[in-house]
C-alpha cells in the first residue's frame, strides 16, 4: 500500500475498523448471515493479512451454522497463503472437518 494513495488508505482504514468493531458484535449477537456477509466484505477489501482474517472469521461463522462445505471453502483460501492470517490453523482445521 501506498501511503499516498488516498483510496488505498481509505480501504485499509475501513478493513481495520471492520476487523476490531465487527468480529465481536456479530458473533456475540449470534447474527451468522449478518456476520458472514461481514466477513466476507472484509476479505474483498485491505491487503493479504486483511483478506485472510476475513475468510478466517467467515469460516467460523459457517462452522456455527454446522455449514461445513462453506466452512472449507472459506479455509482454503487461508490454507493456500502461508502468509495469510491464521494460516497453520485454517490447513489443521479443514483436517478436522474432513474426518
Amino acid at each position: 500500500m501506498i501511503l499516498g494513495d488516498s483510496h488505498e488508505y481509505a480501504l485499509a482504514t475501513e478493513a481495520g475498523k471492520l476487523d476490531y468493531m465487527l468480529k465481536d458484535q456479530c458473533i456475540l449477537v449470534d447474527e451468522n448471515d449478518k456476520a458472514i456477509a461481514t466477513f466476507q466484505k472484509l476479505a474483498s477489501i485491505g491487503n493479504t493479512h486483511q483478506h485472510s482474517k476475513g475468510n478466517w472469521y467467515e469460516a467460523l461463522m459457517h462452522l456455527k451454522s454446522n455449514d461445513r462445505e462453506k466452512a472449507i471453502t472459506a479455509l482454503e483460501k487461508s490454507a493456500k497463503n502461508p502468509k495469510a492470517y491464521k494460516h497453520k490453523e485454517a490447513k489443521e482445521l479443514i483436517e478436522e472437518i474432513k474426518k
